[in-house]
């Protein structure tokens, strides 16, 4: 009897340090390959130069078929693009107007925000991070409305927009350290640098560019060029 424990004994201690080297060299590995929320996925220093170009000239990015759309659809006759970050005074502001706006119009003009996170803000791009993975959940604009909305853009306010959106912690846990909504942001960030979209806010009203904080008059004005009235 006392043969057949020791036996056991050595089973499970041999069990056990296979599956504490097992974890170990995975959490190695992972630490290799992945990165804290926030951080720069790509190599910076092949990005495109960052160049000035008059509003006139600027032309609006396509959308995509993976951005989070709101009021409106593929059938939308027009779309309003916001390039912010969401610690950006006058990003709320507009997009307050826009949220005022826009329903008047019953989907006839469809609203994207694009990410345009300050050079080496974690915060700023943390929390796009958090936005892009409620989106995963199906709560993108409600993540977006809080982010607005918080005195912060601390981890606190994080996990308080989690609780009462009802997120699922492990899984937005595990979407944030994922690298590729951080290289989405990057990879659009990159681009429209080279385009002249530098700083926020930038929003695109059909095809037309402006840095204007418009009021909720100037701006259905400017739709009406492209929807009519």
């Amino acid at each position: 009897m006392d043969r057949q424990r020791i036996f056991i004994a050595l089973i499970l201690t041999c069990i056990l340090l296979g599956l504490g080297g097992w974890l170990v060299y995975s959490a190695v590995i992972r630490a290799q390959n992945t990165f804290p929320a926030g951080s720069p996925p790509l190599d910076l220093k092949n990005s495109v130069p960052k160049v000035t170009v008059d509003m006139p000239k600027m032309r609006p990015p396509a959308i995509r078929n993976t951005d989070f759309v709101r009021y409106g659809g593929p059938t939308s006759s027009a779309s309003l693009i916001l390039f912010g970050n969401y610690d950006c005074a006058d990003c709320k502001t507009l997009d307050k107007t826009i949220r005022q706006v826009l329903p008047k119009y019953h989907g006839a003009i469809r609203y994207v925000w694009r990410d345009l996170p300050a050079d080496g803000d974690r915060e700023q791009m943390n929390a796009a991070v958090f936005a892009a993975c409620a989106g995963v959940q199906g709560k993108y604009w409600q993540a977006h409305d809080a982010l607005l909305a918080a005195p912060a853009l601390d981890e606190f306010v994080m996990t308080t927009i989690t609780t009462q959106l009802k997120l699922d912690q492990k899984a937005l846990n595990s979407c944030r350290l994922d690298p590729t909504a951080q290289a989405t942001i990057w990879t659009d960030a990159n681009a429209v640098g080279g385009d002249g979209v530098t700083s926020t806010p930038i929003l695109f009203i059909g095809t037309e560019a402006t840095k204007d904080i418009l009021t909720p008059t100037e701006l259905e004005k400017r739709i009406k060029l492209f929807v009519g009235s």
